[in-house]
């Protein structure tokens, strides 16, 4: 389904792994010449976030007469709680679909976050294959 299908007031889902997320420590040990050794290892443990698209920036549109160019780009607008370490996870939309990559939130306001269509994630794909 095209990316352009993603409406404003669309609830959406985040899966990353934020630096406030817990973390667990895994313990593993090995026995090698009769030494018994430890090994520590965080086991970081994934968030599920959700939220709505609050708006959608395109890069150019025509109002009339007036270009409109955002300074952002192509921009999905979401208003969900999330901090940093998402960024390049996944955003589903309601029927499970990735229709977008988080990619920042704004530091004077962490309920307001950003992604990019999936779209140039297909795109940067179909580049590394040629």
């Amino acid at each position: 389904e095209p990316d352009d299908a993603v409406t404003v007031g669309e609830n959406v889902t985040v899966l990353g792994y934020p630096g406030f997320s817990e973390k667990n420590v895994g313990i593993t040990e090995t026995r090698e010449n009769g030494e018994t050794r430890r090994q520590l290892a965080v086991i970081p443990e994934p968030t599920v976030t959700t939220g709505i698209i609050s708006n959608i920036s395109l890069p150019t549109q025509q109002a009339g007469n007036t270009t409109i160019i955002s300074t952002m780009g192509h921009v999905y607008q979401m208003s969900l709680p999330s901090g940093a370490g998402n960024s390049g996870g996944p955003v589903f939309d309601s029927k499970g679909r990735v229709i977008g990559l988080f990619t920042y939130g704004n530091t004077s306001n962490e309920t307001v976050t950003y992604a990019v269509p999936v779209q140039y994630a297909r795109n940067l794909m179909l580049m590394q294959r040629q």
